[in-house]
């Protein structure tokens, strides 16, 4: 009896580790690049956060929470695409992981997220609306030194 617990037990910690999903890992720069469908640096004008439940997720009750940021950029370079333009005002969303349940590793949502004034390139991937989207983990630079 005691070895058919033990190898119930183990079954189900194998399908519970394998349908695990990790946290994603940061993209190279040239990764960045092929992904983005723009490229552009500005500066940030206004952050909005709001708390909303988790749309990636499928957990109930008080855990999967995410925090979403609205970043309003007035942009001053554009180094790839052609939807954008510079001195044009344009609003990216970002998010982040707020609440999850103990067990999950899921995906984190973005690493860095700016503050009004802070210079930043961003490289987006697509646009919903009038929202363009960030490249998850690491599609944000904050202050970089170096613009792509």
């Amino acid at each position: 009896m005691n070895h058919v617990r033990t190898t119930l037990m183990a079954g189900l910690l194998v399908l519970t580790v394998a349908s695990a999903s990790g946290a994603q890992a940061p993209l190279s720069a040239d990764a960045l690049k092929r992904k983005a469908t723009n490229i552009v640096s500005g500066t940030v004008v206004d952050v909005a956060v709001t708390t909303q439940k988790a749309k990636l997720e499928s957990e109930r009750g008080l855990f999967s929470r995410d925090r979403i940021f609205t970043i309003k950029l007035r942009v001053s370079n554009v180094s790839k695409g052609k939807a954008v333009k510079a001195g044009e005002e344009i609003t990216i969303e970002a998010w982040q992981a707020h609440r999850r349940p103990p067990w999950h590793a899921g995906p984190q949502g973005h690493g860095n997220i700016p503050d009004k004034d802070d210079k930043i390139t961003v490289y987006l991937k697509d646009k919903e609306g009038k929202v363009y989207s960030t490249i998850p983990p690491n599609g944000i630079l904050i202050n970089p030194l170096i613009t792509p």
